[in-house]
């Protein structure tokens, strides 16, 4: 006999948390259920402690926008004294050298003739500029707005690298917030006058623990949810017409349901499961690397837009907290990507060392693997049919109470910010369908 909860939750990370932490404040404990699959919180934003090294799933920062998941954040959670501000400290490497992001503002660091050129094509948009209409392919808002030098040199290549899909094949719905146009001025004035920081993009700064890495966060609102969760309960079937939730050893039957798993993953164990097809992602392989402090780079990350390697970005844990440093060694995240199809294209360590002493950006003579770590999924592929596949799947879920939330549940890109947003969001839409407010159209997820 399925055990009986007003609203079930599936997935134990920070939107999944954030939702358990809202509604249980409204309703009784007893009334909400989260189900996490593993016996770690976290999601994505977890830390993994191995030896004695300490590093996330690759590189999270904070980033608070907004007014309400500061709220959240500072005063509900108390983690103003447990947060440093980060000032980003990103570059490119291209053509040998390090050049400042954002590389469109930094062409002064390029090779004359490359200048001019990107100058002159950049230029040229200008004239005949394209607004930004939904729709679109990422590859033609490239050459719309940066010009034909800029998009070949380093948006394309370098984006191409990371979605892991030919960005003529790419959405720009997904990208408002996180890929500004360029400011014409500062192309201009970047390109003659050398200008290392520069205040563009959502990732300027950042919040990011003292201590503990990015699962501080986690930790700090599981501390008010954990009895509620059920670790190591996988969902592995659902009926949504009896909505009844099917796990290891027990089963429950809900009222409302908040997914925030990967959403192929919610298809793939109900009567759906023919949509799950229609989800492309990416997969990131990440490899966390111990190296002496004095050859490791002095910065945030590294953006590799090179086409002929496979590594995308190298980021040092070290520089977002000085407490992931150990014994004089900071510690690394290298990443490459590939489409979810093709995984056996992604390297393998010795690979990585190839390209790097090739790239020759740090010194690796002493570089010390930690751990290899797949992340799957990685990178929601918003192709050209993105935005209706999620409408079609939502709208068919609505109708049984189930409501998507969060960068994996409702497949979008999205930041640490977002999921938390998503979190308050999918709480506050369930509770004015339990007080009677149907009309909640002012509620965004």
């Amino acid at each position: 006999m399925p055990e009986s909860k007003r609203i079930v939750i599936l997935g134990g990370g920070l939107t999944g948390l954030t939702a358990a932490y809202k509604l249980s404040k409204k309703l009784q404990n007893e009334s909400v259920l989260l189900l996490e699959k593993t016996n770690e919180i976290g999601g994505t934003a977890r830390t993994i402690k191995e030896g004695e090294y300490l590093f996330d799933l690759t590189g999270h920062a904070l980033h608070l926008k907004c007014d309400e998941s500061k709220k959240f954040i500072f005063k509900e959670l108390g983690l103003m004294k447990k947060l440093d501000v980060v000032v980003r400290s990103a570059y490119i490497y291209f053509d040998g050298q390090l050049v400042p992001y954002p590389f469109q503002y930094n062409l002064s660091y390029l090779d004359e003739k490359q200048r001019d050129y990107c100058v002159k094509e950049f230029i040229k948009t200008q004239k005949d500029i394209t607004p930004y209409q939904k729709g679109r392919s990422f590859k033609d808002y490239c050459y719309s707005f940066f010009g034909k030098g800029i998009s070949d040199l380093f948006m394309i290549p370098y984006n191409e690298k990371l979605w892991s899909i030919d960005l003529s094949q790419l959405s720009i719905d997904w990208m408002e917030e996180y890929v500004p146009g360029p400011d014409y001025n500062k192309v201009l004035e970047g390109a003659y006058k050398r200008k290392v920081n520069d205040d563009s993009g959502y990732n300027t700064a950042f919040y990011y623990p003292k201590t503990g890495g990015i699962q501080t966060i986690s930790n700090a609102i599981y501390e008010h949810v954990k009895d509620l969760t059920f670790m190591n309960h996988p969902a592995t079937k659902i009926d949504f017409e009896k909505k009844i939730i099917y796990s290891i050893d027990r089963s429950f039957k809900y009222e409302y349901l908040i997914s925030t798993i990967p959403l192929p993953n919610l298809m793939n164990i109900s009567d759906l499961y023919t949509y799950a097809d229609r989800l492309k992602y990416s997969v990131v392989r990440a490899f966390i690397a111990a190296i002496p402090r004095l050859d490791a780079p002095k910065c945030s990350w590294i953006y590799v837009p090179d086409a002929s390697k496979k590594i995308y970005r190298v980021g040092n844990y070290s520089w977002f907290s000085p407490s992931l440093s150990v014994d004089g060694k900071d510690i690394l995240y290298i990443e490459s990507a590939s489409s979810h199809d093709l995984m056996e294209s992604l390297p393998t360590f010795q690979e990585i060392l190839s390209e790097l002493r090739d790239l020759s950006i740090f010194n690796i003579d002493n570089i010390e693997l930690i751990k290899i770590i797949d992340i799957e999924p990685a990178y929601v592929t918003c192709d050209l049919k993105w935005r209706d596949n999620i409408s079609c799947i939502s709208e068919k879920l609505k109708a049984y109470n189930v409501f998507l939330a969060g960068r994996y549940g409702s497949w979008k890109y999205d930041s640490m910010e977002g999921a938390i947003i998503d979190g308050i969001a999918s709480a506050n839409l369930i509770s004015n369908f339990i007080d009677g407010i149907h009309d909640c159209s002012h509620v965004q997820l």
